[in-house]
This record gives C-alpha cells, sequence and structure tokens, in this order.
C-alpha cells in the first residue's frame, strides 16, 4: 500500500482502527491532539514521544523496541534504520498474547521535506487477517481526519506467533 502525506504539520495523529470501527490505538508525533471526526472522535491521542525532521535519512523510521506481545511492553525510539515487514532491531516478541491483537510498531513520516516511502507497520499476532482494518491520519491542526488507508493481508509469523506487516 503505498502512503503518502503522512506528514501533515504538527503535531500529527495515527489511529489504528478493527473492523468492528474500535480504535485500538490513536497515537501522535510532534505532540497531542483530540480528534474531531472520524472513529477516534472525541479521543485524545497518546504522544509517542520522538519525532522526524527533515534531515532523518532516508530508510529511517520511528520505531518500538523491548521485549514483550503487546503494545504496552515496546517504547519508542528515536530513528534508526528502518525494518519493514520485520521485527525492528532492538524488539523481541516473546509469544502471541490471547485474543488476537494489532498496534502500530514502526513510522516514517518525513525525510528532507518530501514525501517519499512514508508509512507504517502493524504488528500482532501472527495470522492475524488484517480486512477491515484502518489506519486514520489525523490533523493536529484541527484534529479531523485528511486520509484513511485501509489495510489488508494476514500478519506472518515472524517468531513465537508474533510478526508484522508494512504499509
Amino acid at each position: 500500500v503505498s502512503v503518502s502525506g503522512i506528514q501533515n504539520g504538527a503535531p500529527d495523529g495515527i489511529a489504528l482502527v478493527d473492523p468492528d470501527g474500535d480504535v485500538e490505538e490513536f497515537l501522535s508525533y510532534e505532540g497531542t491532539l483530540t480528534a474531531t471526526n472520524g472513529p477516534a472522535s472525541g479521543l485524545t491521542s497518546t504522544d509517542i514521544g520522538v519525532s522526524e525532521t527533515s534531515s532523518t535519512p532516508v530508510g529511517h523510521s520511528l520505531q518500538r523496541v523491548g521485549t514483550g506481545s503487546v503494545a504496552t511492553d515496546f517504547t519508542w525510539q528515536t530513528p534508526t534504520t528502518d525494518s519493514p515487514g520485520q521485527p525492528n532491531s532492538g524488539q523481541t516478541f516473546v509469544g502471541a498474547p490471547p485474543p488476537a491483537t494489532a498496534w502500530i510498531n514502526e513510522l516514517h513520516y518525513d525525510n528532507s521535506g518530501s514525501d517519499r516511502n512514508e508509512g507504517f507497520e502493524i504488528a500482532g499476532t501472527a495470522g492475524l487477517d488484517l480486512s477491515g482494518w484502518s489506519v486514520e491520519l489525523i490533523n493536529g491542526s484541527n484534529g479531523s481526519v485528511y486520509g484513511t488507508v485501509a489495510l489488508s493481508g494476514t500478519i506472518d509469523d515472524e517468531g513465537l506467533g508474533m510478526g508484522a506487516r508494512w504499509f
């Protein structure tokens, strides 16, 4: 899936939405925001605490690191070499949690002010079908959704029942 325009000012947000329309995770970068429409309407984002700049090299992204099996087991780190569709460097999955789960695992939104190679990675339980899931891109200046990315495919097994998929 080609994604461009993820960087839309500061702050911006990204919400992972399951097939039932429930927001599984609402993150932001470069500050917090409250969504004014879409599935995350009325929710306040969680700022990941790190960001990219126009000097972030191509091929780098913000990533979660640590050891665990759910999103809260991992912490965000500053830009490092990206790993689309693979566990991040410094990330160890320790087994699939019941029930099936997914989270935003990697994010790349800016390099030299261009919209090239932007994208995000969804990690979670191996075998989870992402059909019907979506990611909402949310503008921090007014809280409105400015883009929706329909997800597809299945999270592959990269070990211990966990995996990741890049969009």
